[in-house]
């Protein structure tokens, strides 16, 4: 639990949060910067939100991290395949939740690079990056999983090499349950 706090990550106890708009409010956040950076590349993320995710419990600053990690990640991976390619090439990034089962689901989903399979084993290492230099620093998708995990949830990815990567956050609906005899005892 405390291991990556100190790599971006507040922790605390997770509160009942409308999650699109701390959802819609990170992506764009992640894509202005990035394109702030990278003034050759421009994307418009397409939003599709389940309306009844008002109440789901999460630590909103790192929730909003791991967004911004995640939405980072996939324009790197965009702007890196409009390179390669010749005119013709249009980013598509998709950013959407819902509820399934007991679990919300946020899906960040971009039609980039896509992930290798020589290198899938290991993206959610932490320090582990396919970038150069001090563009990677390896610690986004391990702080996202990390507040997946932390508030009970998971994230996930689904990818085809060259084609896209999509990665599932998934976060219980209800909060963790606690252990309330031993508290009382």
């Amino acid at each position: 639990v405390e291991r990556m706090r100190g790599l971006g990550v507040v922790g605390g106890e997770p509160e009942p949060t409308d999650l699109n708009p701390v959802l819609q409010t990170a992506a764009e956040a992640s894509c202005n910067v990035f394109q702030a950076q990278w003034e050759d590349f421009k994307v418009q993320p397409v939003f599709d939100f389940d309306a009844s995710l008002r109440a789901v419990p999460l630590v909103e600053q790192d929730f909003g991290q791991a967004v911004v990690n995640l939405v980072s990640n996939a324009c790197y991976a965009m702007r890196l395949k409009q390179n390669s390619l010749d005119d013709g090439y249009e980013p598509i990034l998709r950013i959407s939740s819902r509820l399934a089962g007991d679990m919300a689901e946020v899906r960040v989903w971009d039609n980039g690079t896509g992930i290798a399979d020589d290198v899938i084993g290991h993206i959610f290492n932490p320090f582990f990056s396919t970038r150069d230099g001090a563009l990677g620093a390896g610690l986004g998708l391990p702080i996202a999983a990390d507040v997946a995990r932390r508030a009970g949830g998971d994230l996930s990815v689904d990818t085809a090499q060259g084609e896209y990567a999509e990665f599932t956050l998934s976060l219980p609906v209800e909060a963790p349950s606690r252990t309330v005899a031993a508290r009382s005892s």
